[in-house]
């Protein structure tokens, strides 16, 4: 495993449970085990994490225990608290402790994947890199979204549903991540909330500057496809002398234009 891998302390007292978590956390994370909250306060001491993973039953103390003394050491990591109940008043606590978000048991692996790359974007947007993919750039800690140096105006859903596409760029990511990433848990939501968002994304990212980048893979989800694409920049457009031909090429494509009085 790469030495810039994210780690990740999971504190888990269930072995089977953590055993089939390690296994679908490992390909994203260095993942570390233990079982008691005393040991998970000594591990966290023993190196900087990049992220925690804490059941709140645990056998020696509570989860929300150990979290409030992490919490006072001034530590800033990125917490994930997992729970087998979801009543408003649990919640609220591991939320007023200091918990950065919570599932709760059982979950799909894929949101819980989503949430855990969600906080690690929380935690570093001021030091992530600004993404430039063809004619578009995104810049997370600013959240500006640029086409050609235009400044598009997205909401807030609309730029993190394009964070995770351009992140994931010529892969497809499902709908059930693009939920978990750009909506809290439990949220009720229409059955086509992403693809009325989508489509939202694509009426200011796609259609004004005659590109392709958000593909839908039907059955599957969607991707921001850089292979297709035609760059604004591969166009040359000039301000035509009235009928002068001029020849104006997009991509492969050339078409031969006369200016007219109308422009047309």
């Amino acid at each position: 495993m790469k030495s810039d891998t994210p780690s990740l302390l999971l504190v888990e007292d269930s072995l089977p449970l953590a055993a089939t978590l390690a296994d679908i956390l490992s390909p994203m994370f260095r993942v570390i085990h233990v079982a008691t909250g005393a040991l998970a306060l000594q591990t966290l001491r023993s190196e900087q994490w990049s992220v925690l993973v804490l059941d709140i039953g645990l056998p020696d103390m509570s989860g929300t225990e150990v979290l409030r003394q992490l919490r006072k050491t001034g530590a800033s990591l990125p917490v994930l608290m997992l729970t087998a109940q979801a009543e408003d008043a649990q919640v609220v606590s591991v939320l007023n402790a200091g918990a950065d978000d919570y599932l709760t048991k059982p979950f799909v692996p894929e949101v819980l994947l989503a949430r855990l790359q969600a906080l690690l974007r929380r935690g570093t947007n001021r030091h992530l890199p600004i993404l430039e993919l063809g004619e578009v750039t995104l810049d997370a800690a600013t959240r500006e979204v640029l086409i050609s140096g235009e400044l598009i105006m997205l909401r807030r859903k609309e730029f993190d549903i394009l964070e995770v596409l351009m992140r994931n760029h010529d892969k497809v990511v499902t709908r059930d991540t693009l939920l978990a990433s750009a909506w809290d848990q439990g949220a009720e939501l229409f059955t086509n909330a992403i693809d009325v968002h989508i489509k939202h994304i694509r009426d200011k990212v796609d259609k004004p500057h005659a590109t392709s980048y958000i593909k839908t893979v039907h059955g599957m989800g969607y991707k921001f496809d850089t292979k297709e694409v035609v760059p604004t920049s591969s166009s040359s457009k000039t301000s035509p002398i009235l009928g002068e031909e001029v020849e104006i090429t997009y991509g492969s494509t050339i078409a031969a234009v006369t200016a007219t009085a109308g422009g047309s």
